[in-house]
């Protein structure tokens, strides 16, 4: 069995293609300490980059879709949780006593202009 692994690891064979070859459940780390001195052929590299590109490619689709899921439930949360501050908002002495405690904060008169802005720090 040994000496088979070794075989195809020479071959530029990964350890999961020789486990699908070998139909048999061997842990990757005893295939790794039967293959450490298996000098392996020059073009195996590309293969692994090529292998890793894959699958780098393949995990980032499936983050971005977890990410936009996790990101959509948040945001439905938060709109869930402050329903009733929308209904307040919709009062316009509210948003008036809003804007006047905004403009406290953050506001500012322009000097070349008759107006106000409001700035972020």
């Amino acid at each position: 069995m040994k000496e088979s692994v070794r075989s195809l690891r020479s071959q530029g064979k990964t350890y999961a293609e020789i486990l699908d070859e070998l139909k048999m459940a061997i842990p990757k780390g005893t295939l790794s300490d039967w293959c450490a001195d298996v000098p392996l052929p020059s073009w195996y590299q590309n293969k692994i980059d090529t292998l890793n590109t894959a699958s780098f490619s393949k995990a980032q689709r499936t983050a971005w879709a977890s990410n936009r899921i996790k990101r959509e439930k948040f945001l439905a949360t938060l709109e869930a949780d402050n329903q009733y501050l929308i209904e307040k908002i919709k009062d316009k002495s509210t948003l008036k006593l809003a804007l006047a405690f905004l403009y406290l904060g953050e506001g500012s008169k322009w000097r070349s202009h008759s107006g106000a802005m409001l700035g972020s720090s």
